[in-house]
């Protein structure tokens, strides 16, 4: 059985749209997991806020016994719930943090504060 040259040419267009789809694919779910990665270790090490997320909610809560702000970001498949207690403009720290990756609790801490 002999291969036209339709046959050949149909056989290696298939084969080029599978390895850009896969290369697509794979760029994607990199540059999501830089942004995922950038963001957990920024709030979970620094204890800053995340850089690639959206501020949704943000309430400042003031009581008796607390004054901090409670703010949530939300990123692509992942969210962050951070508790602040003092911000100023040269100074933010989180205080407690929670991270959810496709609505699960993957990592949850509070840092004590220190005086």
């Amino acid at each position: 059985m002999k291969l036209k040259k339709n046959d050949i040419k149909n056989r290696s267009l298939k084969n080029t749209k599978i390895k850009k789809f896969a290369i697509i694919f794979i760029a994607i779910c990199l540059i999501w997991t830089i942004f995922f990665a950038t963001d957990y270790i920024r709030v979970t090490k620094y204890y800053k806020k995340p850089l690639f997320s959206i501020n949704v909610k943000s309430k400042h809560i003031v009581d008796s016994y607390a004054d901090y702000i409670e703010q949530k970001y939300v990123g692509l498949g992942y969210s962050t719930y951070i508790r602040v207690s003092d911000v100023s403009k040269d100074k933010y720290d989180v205080d407690y943090a929670e991270i959810r990756l496709i609505n699960k609790v993957i990592k949850s801490f509070f840092r004590g504060i220190t005086g």
